[in-house]
């Protein structure tokens, strides 16, 4: 049996809407509420698109220093709509872009609320069931030895996080998987069998989501002797390694980049001022300078 991967270290599925599988999964869900007439995409102030793609202005609840002192904890979904009740917007909703896991923790909520039913139920009836995912599933109570991967954080070395408890992300991160049941799951949402193809056509849109004046900067890196320059040319992110000429950056998805010629990946963290860059197999940290 394959070994089971937190999808909030795994992204698999690379959408408009979140770069996150769990926060894909989610989307679907969401999608499907719409072509069933449950949900408008956008009949509110803070409308249903804006929390799919980030657009909310609503603050990341895990951005909250206080969140690391009870982050390990499990949380009712009362006490989640409270943490994220008390932190104030960062900008108009549909005015710009910010990553934030409110964004679906609270559509995960109007999911519950709208169907009546449990988050770990709709995500079998409408996707895991239908598709034959046996290894996809959402269980708050999980254990952190049952979950397989782990978080690490690097600070001059790698260090093993703290697991978060899966009531808290709940559709922002908390599904668990394999990579043979992602690669399913994308065949079918890709094929046609999850929602229809107006629906998917919205979920892959990037449009104007991304806030490219994020990336721009210096970066340097502990583990090569070599600078990276991040600069804008019109509405497009160009690179420039120490002493040689600038490459164009194309978007995947939120936040990440790539430059296909070279095979270089740049996966940005805008709130950790960190740059992730792979090629060949390597991965090289950068931090802003």
């Amino acid at each position: 049996m394959p070994t089971r991967t937190s999808l909030s270290l795994l992204v698999a599925l690379l959408t408009g809407f979140t770069a996150l599988s769990a926060q894909t999964f989610t989307a679907v869900l969401v999608m499907k509420a719409i072509e069933a007439g449950k949900l408008n995409l956008d009949a509110a102030d803070i409308s249903i698109r804006h929390l799919l793609s980030h657009r909310s202005g609503i603050a990341n609840f895990t951005d909250n220093p206080a969140y690391l002192a009870w982050h390990t904890q499990n949380r009712t979904r009362s006490e989640m709509l409270q943490h994220i009740s008390t932190l104030e917007s960062i900008f108009e909703p549909g005015s710009r872009s910010a990553y934030s896991n409110s964004n679906y923790v609270l559509l995960t909520l109007i999911l519950e609320e709208l169907y009546q039913q449990d988050y770990r139920d709709l995500l079998e009836q409408h996707i895991t069931g239908p598709v034959g995912l046996a290894n996809t599933f959402f269980d708050p109570e999980a254990s952190a030895d049952s979950l397989g991967s782990r978080s690490y954080l690097f600070n001059t070395t790698w260090e093993e996080s703290p697991t978060t408890h899966l009531s808290i992300p709940l559709g922002a991160g908390g599904i668990i998987s394999t990579p043979t049941d992602l690669l399913r799951f994308a065949e079918a949402l890709f094929g046609g069998k999850l929602v229809q193809k107006e629906s998917l056509d919205a979920m892959c849109a990037l449009r104007d989501q991304l806030d490219l004046d994020l990336y721009p900067d210096s970066y340097a890196s502990a583990q090569i002797p070599l600078k990276i320059s991040i600069h804008r040319e019109g509405q497009r992110l160009m690179a420039q390694a120490t002493g040689q000429p600038s490459f164009p950056l194309e978007a995947t998805a939120l936040h990440i980049f790539k430059f296909e010629q070279a095979g270089i990946v740049m996966e940005f963290d805008p709130e950790n001022q960190r740059l992730l860059l792979k090629q060949a197999g390597a991965e090289f940290l950068f931090e802003r300078e």
